[in-house]
């Protein structure tokens, strides 16, 4: 706080993020070159090609959109920073900005209705110098995102819940380490719950990627019975 009672105004430049960014050891100029020279390959097969990034850039940007008290960059702690960065990284392309490792659009959902431990444990895949990624399955083909018309469904067994239904445009659904995912655990009281289901989805019986033209790399999954 300052003497008159504010908060300190943080700054979102690009520089200050780079800057940031590099004392991680991501050089994110050179990030952008190598996503702009894979950009034909990437949209031609709907795959990362490169991959863009270096071994040693894998931590960083793992936990580059990882909130800081789990052990990501100061510097992009709020909405300004975060739409910095991806600009300038769509720039160079926009499909695969989406593609690079991190929490992506799971993270959200896991901030706002988490609890502690639960954060930690979400968290705690992306410290390491392996690519991990995060994916939310919410779309459904008969509902689009209306979460409350979804029909995935979740049972209580002995060996703990099976959820039934279908998803799709899960963004890097397929390659994803962690999904969370939207189920009605109480259809009659349309009671609405957020699992996590780690390791990806090796239960679920993949049937489709759709490569939209805005984001063929993104690698847009859709899958029907998951089960955990």
């Amino acid at each position: 706080m300052t003497r008159h009672g504010q908060t300190p105004r943080q700054t979102h430049t690009l520089e200050d993020i780079s800057t940031a960014l590099a004392e991680r050891g991501l050089e994110l100029e050179r990030l952008a070159r190598s996503m702009r020279a894979v950009s034909g390959d990437s949209d031609a097969t709907g795959q990362i090609a490169g991959p863009p990034w270096r071994r040693e850039d894998v931590r960083a940007l793992n936990m580059s959109l990882v909130p800081a008290e789990h052990g990501g960059c100061p510097a992009l702690q709020c909405l300004v920073a975060q739409v910095t960065l991806m600009a300038y990284l769509g720039e160079a392309d926009a499909s695969l900005a989406l593609a690079l490792p991190g929490p992506g659009l799971a993270m959200p959902p896991v901030l706002a209705l988490a609890s502690a431990a639960q954060r930690s444990d979400f968290f705690l895949r992306f410290g390491s110098d392996t690519p991990r990624w995060g994916a939310f399955a919410i779309t459904e083909p008969d509902c689009g995102s209306d979460a409350t018309a979804m029909r995935t469904s979740a049972r209580k067994t002995d060996r703990g819940w099976v959820l039934n239904g279908t998803k799709c445009f899960i963004t890097n659904g397929a390659r994803a380490d962690c999904v969370i995912t939207l189920r009605n655990c109480e259809p009659a009281v349309g009671a609405l719950r957020y699992p996590c289901i780690p390791g990806g989805l090796p239960h679920a019986r993949l049937h489709g990627l759709t490569h939209r033209a805005d984001g063929r790399a993104a690698c847009h999954a859709a899958c029907r019975a998951l089960v955990r």
